[in-house]
């Protein structure tokens, strides 16, 4: 995940399916990660947007917190997050509002680049649904092209292309996935592959 051509997350995950409807991707929990927070520690969340982009901001290394799905849509602007409980029960979708992912090659890695929109819906199981951090989406927006993000038009337009097919219970909001569990014998992966820094892909 990107900030403009800067890398703000990278998270090691297991493919399960890629094909021309998209990308299905497991994240367990312990995978090796790296995210970008304030040089002295704070969490980017609740930093005001001109604060953000001032003061220096650096990567480093976490354990991912908890296993999920992560399926994105072929060009769709948003990725749809399932989470598990530690017992492997559904808790919820988790809709991320982002550029559409670029999957790329390099040697013997691969990955999926975007940038974040800040914007997200929280999705229960029952599909009620509701946005989440509206406040940093404005804040972004508000200082134009210093924002990785488009104009609040386009983020609300993506929105309203999730929100349809939630309320519809279409896919991927119809129980697809809900049951799944990984295959035992895939490791947490752990090692980040060579050039897991490399330039953005889009």
């Amino acid at each position: 995940m990107f900030q403009h051509h800067r890398l703000s997350r990278a998270l090691l995950t297991t493919v399960v399916q890629h094909d021309e409807t998209g990308l299905l991707l497991w994240a367990a929990k312990g995978a090796t990660a790296r995210d970008m927070v304030m040089a002295d520690g704070r969490d980017l969340h609740g930093v005001p947007f001109k604060e953000l982009i001032a003061g220096p901001r650096i990567l480093v290394p976490i354990e991912w917190a908890g296993d999920g799905l992560i399926w994105h849509p072929a060009d769709a602007p948003y990725s749809v997050w399932f989470f598990f409980s530690p017992s492997g029960e559904f808790t919820n979708w988790y809709v991320n509002l982002e550029t559409p992912g670029v999957v790329w090659r390099d040697g013997e890695a691969g990955g999926i680049d975007t940038a974040d929109w800040d914007l997200d819906l929280v999705v229960r199981p029952d599909r009620t649904w509701a946005y989440k951090d509206e406040d940093e989406m404005l804040d972004g927006v508000a200082h134009g092209l210093l924002y990785w993000g488009p104009d609040e038009r386009t983020i609300r337009s993506a929105g309203e292309l999730a929100v349809k097919l939630i309320d519809a219970g279409e896919f991927p909001f119809d129980g697809t996935w809900t049951a799944f569990r990984p295959e035992r014998a895939w490791p947490v992966p752990l090692e980040l592959p060579p050039r897991w820094d490399r330039p953005r892909a889009f």
